[in-house]
């Protein structure tokens, strides 16, 4: 949900921002690698 809404803020001012795409992504697969290695230490 969160990145939905960056995404929305982002696209109407500078609808071909590649630089800021691709740093959500980046920024969203950090959380993901962060959350996984939580679980995976759980376990």
């Amino acid at each position: 949900m969160f990145f939905d809404k960056v995404r929305v803020v982002a696209s109407p001012t500078k609808p071909d921002a590649p630089v800021i795409k691709i740093f959500i992504s980046l920024f969203s697969l950090n959380i993901n690698n962060l959350l996984f290695s939580k679980v995976y230490l759980l376990y």
